[in-house]
């Protein structure tokens, strides 16, 4: 899954210092992860540009559990592979190897070509989730058959030197900060409105990715208006 592209866009950001910040929540209830850069703005000395987070299923599929995104996923264009990737490594530390259902209520195109990826590549499988699992859906059906192909599917990662060398490239990374737990908080709070910064901001960060980020030290989004 990690790609030569993928792998280009991470040494194109090298001089930023890209980052893996893993949390495991209450006994592996929750798991988020978090890609993050050294950049200096007005509140923070790092930027989020990627963040999922999943929490585990009340049932276990073939013994495995069980895992589903939650909250708001998000990652700036050319990382979403790395990120989905970092996430099914970290899941399968759990218990001898932890499953992905895929996203349900709300498939963009990105995550659906992310799935696809995991779907074509010899370091990933899948199994299909049998109806009588309470982890099978029949709610949403969705009139793309690309994106009902892939509703009832329980991925995991088979395993790589290639992408866990990275993997662990960026988690070493991370723990060479030191970090504060209000800095690791900050920037997990950061990713969680990523997903509606880069819905505002594609078009520019498209074109970041396009010109290799080669100002991405300088590239400034906008912050969403947030409704209380």
């Amino acid at each position: 899954m990690l790609d030569p592209k993928s792998i280009e866009n991470l040494k194109a950001i090298s001089s930023v210092n890209p980052s893996l910040l893993v949390n495991h929540y209450s006994d592996d209830l929750r798991l988020c992860v978090t890609l993050y850069i050294d950049k200096k703005n007005k509140y923070s000395n790092f930027e989020t540009i990627g963040q999922v987070s999943v929490e585990r299923s009340d049932e276990k599929i073939d013994g495995k559990s069980v895992y589903f995104v939650t909250d708001t996923t998000g990652a700036y264009p050319g990382f979403g592979s790395l990120l989905y990737q970092s996430l099914m490594i970290e899941l399968s530390k759990i218990e001898g190897g932890a499953l992905l259902i895929s996203d349900r209520e709300n498939v963009t195109q990105s995550a659906l070509g992310l799935y696809k990826k995991m779907e074509s590549s010899k370091d990933f499988d899948f199994i299909v989730i049998d109806k009588s699992s309470s982890n099978y859906s029949d709610e949403f059906m969705y009139e793309d058959s690309d994106k009902s192909a892939i509703l009832n599917k329980a991925y995991f990662w088979k395993g790589a030197e290639l992408d866990l060398k990275y993997h662990d490239i960026l988690i070493s990374n991370h723990r060479k900060k030191n970090l504060t737990l209000d800095q690791m908080e900050s920037i997990v709070e950061d990713g969680d409105l990523l997903g509606e910064w880069v819905e505002i901001n594609l078009d520019e960060l498209i074109e970041l990715r396009d010109r290799g980020f080669d100002d991405l030290k300088s590239f400034k989004i906008t912050e969403p208006e947030i409704e209380y």
